[in-house]
């Protein structure tokens, strides 16, 4: 009868040790599927912060483009205007 019920007890603490293992792994599991989502979700958020920052880029540069184009095509114009003033043609305004 003891025999029977020390085996007993031992089934029983092996079991348990079983189901600690077991929602132990779980647990673990659980929590490495929440981190990579949590990574996988900052990535995303990174490389759609540096789309972001790369088209504001890209438009202050065309932005400077066009301003540095409007620029020049008044020089010329004011140019142009002086010389026809002074009844000369500039060379490439022919």
């Amino acid at each position: 009868a003891i025999l029977e019920a020390r085996a007993i007890r031992e089934a029983e603490k092996a079991r348990l040790k079983q189901e600690k293992l077991a929602r132990e792994a779980a647990e673990k599991a659980e929590r490495e599927a929440a981190a990579e989502a949590a990574r996988i979700a900052a990535e995303e958020a990174a490389e759609a912060e540096a789309k972001l920052r790369e088209a504001e880029e890209n438009e202050r540069i065309a932005r400077l483009l066009a301003d540095e184009a409007e620029r020049k095509a008044k020089r010329d114009a004011r140019y142009a205007a002086r010389k026809q003033r002074t009844g000369r043609t500039p060379p490439g305004f022919t």
